[in-house]
């Protein structure tokens, strides 16, 4: 059995700087749409539409007293494209991202005794996973 150690094994990079205090759902990323479409006719005949869409997406989920909150919101009230990496290490390693990343979803801020946790949003446009 492999142990997981979600501190040490995941990473988010987000213009040159290192993202801490993720929450439990921490980082998520995948592809904006599917790569390609099958349809099948009346006659049964197949016809397969391949998207060229390079689009994608990494949602970051950081505790309501994360350090880098203040630091993704002058990112994302930048309205610029800034170069964003999401990497895992360990016995499986992964890494997503691209170097024109637009932050789209802010959370709202909600802060007492019951804060929740927030996520942000970004749209990769020369999205690539490896």
């Amino acid at each position: 059995m492999s142990e997981y150690n979600f501190v040490q094994e995941l990473a988010c990079v987000v213009k040159g700087r290192a993202l801490t205090g993720y929450a439990d759902e921490g980082i998520m990323w995948g592809k904006q749409n599917e790569d390609m479409e099958m349809n099948v006719g009346a006659q049964g005949e197949v016809l397969t539409n391949i998207h060229h869409n390079p689009i994608g997406f990494i949602d970051i989920t950081l505790k309501s007293n994360s350090s880098s909150i203040t630091f993704l919101n002058r990112i994302a009230n930048s309205k610029q494209a800034v170069p964003i990496r999401a990497i895992r290490r360990g016995a499986i390693t992964e890494e997503a991202g691209g170097t024109r990343a637009w932050c789209t979803k802010v959370p709202d801020t909600r802060r007492g005794r019951n804060a929740e946790n927030v996520t942000y949003r970004f749209l990769v446009e020369d999205y690539e996973q490896r």
